[in-house]
């Protein structure tokens, strides 16, 4: 039996996966190869649309279709179509005006299955768009954007994500919405039901894989319902602390290497 053998990896992308220049350093190429070649399976579990995977995807090749938008969806690169969605009611232009009452000067953007939307343009929806190399098209206001939605982001400096963070902590909306910090410049909405986690019950279901056979990995709260699913788990080093406490291994930082440094300790 190869070590690796019944195992499958799911790792998260920005700030696990790939260092600060948008690159998957040397150490996670290798490790993912020799995770692979002795019998393991590799997949992603990421906020991006699947566009923006492909990049990312050189030197990689994925086992199981990928989860994208933070689990709002399950994306098959080998047919190219989604085989699970979960979508925001329309009302949830309701909850992006909250939030862009409480922080008028975010950039907005609705992401659908189709791509993504900016409806307001600011240098972080610019930032954003350029970094994950995807293309997006305008929109003149939420009410224009077709639906479905997947998922609202708003783009803005890391003080303002931290501070919109604290002033929606109270909102009424997190009944009916996820409602979260998913990196240091994005803060989104998604459905309710959508998340990391489960969607990895969702793919596993698919696939008739035990959930105790899955190692996952991240560096975010975004991260944390998949971790705590999986039968393994591990933060990034450069995670912050409420991450690193709910995870059973702690990695070198992403930049270092956090995947090669995972598979290391499997």
């Amino acid at each position: 039996m190869k070590r690796f053998e019944g195992l499958v990896l799911c790792s998260d992308v920005d700030g696990t996966l790939i260092d600060e220049h948008n690159s998957v350093p040397k150490e996670n190429l290798e490790a993912i190869q020799y995770f692979r070649a002795h019998g393991g399976k590799f997949t992603l579990a990421t906020g991006r649309i699947p566009e923006a995977v492909t990049p990312v995807l050189h030197g990689i090749t994925l086992d199981f279709p990928c989860i994208c938008h933070n689990g709002c969806s399950i994306y098959d690169f080998y047919t190219n179509r989604y085989i699970d969605t979960v979508e925001l009611p329309k009302e949830a232009h309701k909850a992006a005006e909250q939030v862009l009452e409480l922080s008028p000067d975010s950039g907005v953007e609705v992401i659908t299955p189709e791509g993504i939307f900016v409806v307001k343009q600011t240098f972080a929806t610019d930032r954003h768009i350029a970094f994950e190399k995807i293309t997006a098209r305008r929109a003149d206001s939420l009410e224009a954007v077709p639906a479905p939605w997947l998922k609202i982001l708003f783009a803005q400096e890391p003080d303002q994500t931290d501070r919109l963070n604290e002033q929606m902590r109270s909102s009424a909306y997190h009944a009916n919405y996820t409602i979260i910090k998913t990196h240091q410049y994005y803060y989104e909405i998604y459905h309710k039901n959508a998340s990391k986690g489960n969607a990895l019950e969702t793919l596993c279901a698919h696939f008739n894989i035990d959930l105790k056979n899955v190692a996952a990995i991240g560096d975010n709260e975004n991260d944390l319902s998949m971790l705590l699913k999986a039968g393994i788990s591990a933060a990034a080093g450069n995670a912050p602390g409420s991450v690193k406490t709910k995870a059973g291994i702690v990695t070198c930082a992403n930049s270092q290497g956090a995947v090669a440094d995972f598979i290391s300790k499997l």
